[in-house]
């Protein structure tokens, strides 16, 4: 803006041109201003607008943490070990509204938005952010988990956050202890003998494969959950499908369509407390995950 100015009135460092100068500085610092608290107020909106459901986060500290690509958005809450709650395709973290507060009596809650969702949409970088690899996304929650200070988590996903949570499990094993995924199947998966590719771009199907030939799996803990009535329950074998990824899945359909979070929030709540397992405490006082 100012070579613009410079341009137009010749470069003169005349007092009107330093006033002007000024009140850009001041405008620059304004802008700044309320980049930081537009957190804070997208949170009140959301909770005046959204009534008795947005209450379920009323609790929860908005944040916003600057990654390698992004600045990823999402709400913290609750106390005990971290459990890290990623969305599917076309949604944000308000899918777990009906989740977030029974989690929050277990664990420490931490539900973002996936880069180029919701808050975390960056405009300058909009049409990038729908090809970045799952590799790229799972970095950024990992950055996000260590900024807030947790170096190994839990974690639960649902479908395209599914996929982004199976390559962090893969490229970052000694950071998640336990990993459930919802509604979703292997991105190289046969749909009822048709070969599909389950909404993979090409370059997260090439990091699939790489780990298919060297014969790389989940090394943690996995629980598959899916909706009985869901295209991934009645066209696809996902527990098949997930025991051929993982060292040691599990996993059983519930009665319900593909938006588990809010078709079976309470079925969804007592699976992960099961899965998720109770929390044990040693001589030194420090929290420690039953495998």
């Amino acid at each position: 803006m100012k070579r613009t100015f410079v341009r137009l009135y010749g470069g003169v460092s005349s007092p009107w041109h330093r006033s002007l100068e000024g009140v850009l500085r001041l405008y620059v610092s304004w802008r700044s201003e309320r980049a930081r608290s537009l957190d804070v107020r997208r949170m009140r909106s959301y909770l005046q607008n959204n009534g008795a459901d947005a209450m379920t986060f009323a609790d929860f500290t908005p944040f916003r943490v600057a990654t390698g690509g992004s600045a990823i958005f999402g709400l913290k809450g609750g106390s005990g070990a971290p459990l890290l709650l990623l969305h599917g395709h076309a949604r944000t973290h308000e899918i777990w509204h009906r989740c977030a507060q029974p989690l929050a009596q277990h664990f420490t809650v931490i539900a973002t938005d996936l880069r180029g969702y919701g808050s975390s949409i960056d405009p300058e970088r909009e049409g990038a952010a729908s090809r970045v690899s799952k590799r790229a996304l799972a970095q950024d929650q990992v950055d996000v988990m260590r900024r807030l200070g947790f170096e190994h988590f839990l974690v639960c996903a649902h479908e395209w956050g599914a996929g982004v949570a199976h390559r962090m499990a893969l490229d970052h094993p000694d950071a998640v202890d336990r990993l459930m995924l919802l509604g979703t199947a292997p991105s190289m998966t046969d749909y009822d003998g048709a070969a599909e590719l389950a909404a993979a771009d090409s370059i997260d199907l090439e990091h699939d494969r790489a780990d298919v030939e060297r014969g790389r799996r989940v090394a943690c803990p996995l629980r598959v959950l899916w909706g009985a009535r869901s295209a991934v329950g009645q066209c696809a074998d996902p527990i098949g499908a997930w025991q051929r990824m993982a060292r040691d899945a599990s996993g059983h359909a519930l009665d319900c369509g593909s938006l588990i979070p809010e078709e079976a929030a309470d079925a969804l709540v007592a699976e992960m407390l099961d899965f998720f397992e109770a929390r044990e405490s040693g001589e030194s006082g420090e929290t420690r995950m039953r495998h």
